[in-house]
């Protein structure tokens, strides 16, 4: 029986979770989870599909969450509020 090779992935693949925007003026995309970190535009809108690598929980609260969507893609990095997703 011939057995095709197994080829190692060179990058490994990052897991995936998806939420959608609720909050009604869209979402601030941020370099770190904390409100004194800088923005980065364009901020997430209101409906927007996100796919994202984790959740960090040791963000800055906001309204009494700490729960900051990481999302990671190629060069582009940023941190999100998942108070305003679908997730809460």
């Amino acid at each position: 029986m011939n057995q095709l090779p197994i080829k190692p992935n060179p990058q490994p693949q990052l897991a995936t979770l998806c939420c959608t925007v609720i909050a009604s003026q869209g979402l601030l995309k941020r370099v770190q989870p904390n409100r004194q970190s800088a923005l980065i535009n364009p901020p997430l809108s209101y409906g927007e599909h996100v796919c994202f690598i984790g959740i960090v929980t040791t963000g800055e609260p906001v309204n009494g969450n700490p729960r900051s969507g990481h999302y990671k893609s190629g060069a582009e990095e940023f941190y999100f509020w998942m108070g305003g997703t679908d997730w809460g």
